[in-house]
């Protein structure tokens, strides 16, 4: 794919425009990059070989509506289930208004987490 046909035109209401080329690839790699930050956190703060050595875990970041932003390249098996946990988790808290910035999410539920243990959003 190339950067033209990847590129979402964002729209509201009143207009509707296209992000040019040069200004997408910047977005897209700063995405990434924050991404791989990501990742580096995880394996530097966690004391489990799961994480530090299989590099067993995979961490992305994601729009309002659970769809993927930018996924992790570490384990992609768990690309399809973390759109699955978010929604879930958007689906029980956002009507009381209860998500705000910064929350972090425990999730132990294999019906919710699509057949993960442990989900840690």
């Amino acid at each position: 794919m190339t950067p033209t046909s990847m590129m979402p035109a964002a729209t509201t209401p009143a207009t509707a425009t296209t992000i040019d080329p040069i200004t997408f690839e910047v977005i897209r790699h700063k995405l990434q990059a924050i991404t791989e930050e990501q990742a580096i956190t995880l394996k530097r703060v966690s004391g489990s070989p799961v994480v530090t050595e299989a590099t067993d875990f995979n961490n992305g970041l994601y729009l309002a509506d659970g769809s993927i932003v930018t996924m992790g390249p570490q384990v992609i098996f768990h690309t399809g289930t973390m759109s699955t946990v978010i929604r879930n988790i958007i689906k029980d808290f956002s009507p009381r208004d209860d998500i705000h910035e910064g929350d972090m999410f425990i999730l132990k539920c294999v019906v919710e987490a699509s057949y993960m243990q442990l989900e840690f959003i």
